[in-house]
């Protein structure tokens, strides 16, 4: 059992927390603020879809090849400096993107972005770990999520709007510029985590390699439908539902802030259920929800259906990094974190490609079609996975 922990370091570890949540925030705002104002680039550019889809594929193949190594880093050399260090990079390059005048600068700085972005799944989310109580490992891995993904869903709406006022490029630079001070908060906070985090053995889930390999199989699936909505979902609700820069941006935002108060949720139900569970209800409801906003074309029930994909795909978040550090041997959560993030990051490279191909091809409903069908394998993968965790605990 792990010895309980004073007030103070608490505290400490709750302030940690917090700053992580900020650096996880921070991430994907800067990450992602260019989908935001994809349709003004593609006019200025002259770019098709397939075009779009390479920026952001240009992102995730460099996430796919910094993160397992920087989380190798992280495990010998220790993690606050690097996150430090590569969030820096982030919001310089995020600003030298919006001073690109051709296509390739656009590509180049946005390979950097990518760079930037790398550390968080990997040292990041492994420090995450390193601080939660085991049994709070689910109200800990919520606390920073709901950064992450309250900065997917806030981006869309500040840079769709300030795009709109001031142009993309303005929109970009300040942006960046408000990643400033958030640095300098987060470095804060972090100063005295590290000296009050629990360096005893966590408690640990056994899990089978079936099962491991199935969940990794949902989560990755998952991820192709994570980065294929985030890069083209503002672009799809302008050219399917016509709507304006600005509705689009504020539908985005409102599917993302769902997300982001359902992980507080679902960390808490996590922690008290069992974890697959709350992974296979999420990705059940999400399948369903994401085929009715592509099917029924209603611009009335569209944002509730968005609120409420955007709710489930949230509750999932805490289960599935929690099950992460369960799966990781003693020692290596950051080389771990890096490689199941990198594996799904992956996936996450060709959706954005796909999705902007059959765009082209056919239309952006089609490509959402295809991304509804990804998710409900992710959904059969987990489901399998539960089946054998059911037999595996129950003969035991």
């Amino acid at each position: 059992m792990a010895r309980e922990l004073s007030s103070n370091t608490t505290r400490i570890l709750y302030g940690g927390i917090i700053a992580l949540g900020l650096a996880h925030f921070l991430t994907h705002f800067l990450e992602f603020a260019l989908p935001a104002v994809y349709p003004l680039i593609r006019e200025e550019f002259s770019l098709t879809y397939s075009d779009v889809g390479v920026i952001s594929s240009s992102v995730v193949i460099t996430l796919f090849i910094f993160q397992t190594p920087i989380g190798h880093v992280s495990d010998r050399k220790g993690r606050k400096y690097i996150l430090i260090a590569f969030l820096s990079l982030l919001i310089c390059s995020t600003f030298l993107t919006a001073l690109s005048h051709s296509y390739m600068y656009l590509l180049l700085f946005q390979v950097l972005v990518g760079v930037g972005a790398s550390a968080f799944h990997s040292a990041g989310m492994a420090m995450a770990s390193d601080i939660a109580p085991h049994r709070k490992m689910g109200r800990y891995m919520a606390v920073q999520g709901f950064g992450g993904t309250f900065g997917v869903a806030l981006v869309p709406l500040i840079v769709s709007l300030l795009g709109s006022i001031l142009g993309w490029r303005y929109a970009i630079q300040g942006v960046a510029l408000l990643g400033v001070p958030v640095l300098l908060c987060i470095f804060k906070l972090l100063q005295d985590t590290g000296r009050a985090v629990d360096s005893e053995e966590k408690d640990r889930v056994i899990l089978s390699k079936k099962v491991i390999v199935l969940v990794l199989l949902g989560f990755v699936l998952q991820g192709f439908v994570f980065r294929g909505i985030v890069s083209f979902f503002p672009t799809y609700l302008v050219d399917v539902y016509g709507s304006s820069l600005k509705l689009a941006g504020s539908l985005t935002f409102l599917l993302f802030l769902g997300g982001a108060f359902a992980e507080l949720v679902g960390g808490e139900l996590s922690d008290r259920t069992e974890k697959l569970n709350v992974v296979i209800f999420s990705y059940g409801v999400r399948c369903a929800l994401l085929y009715l906003i592509n099917t029924l074309g209603n611009p009335h029930l569209l944002v509730i259906l968005v609120i409420g994909f955007g709710f489930f795909q949230g509750m999932s978040t805490p289960a599935v990094a929690s099950l992460i550090r369960d799966m990781s041997p003693s020692g290596s959560a950051g080389k771990s974190y890096g490689a199941v993030f990198s594996i799904a990051t992956l996936t996450g490279f060709f959706s954005p490609l796909i999705v902007g191909y059959v765009g082209d091809l056919y239309s952006l409903r089609v490509s959402f079609y295809i991304l509804t069908l990804a998710l409900l394998c992710a959904f059969t993968f987990v489901v399998i996975a539960r089946y054998f965790r059911f037999k595996e605990t129950h003969s035991a």
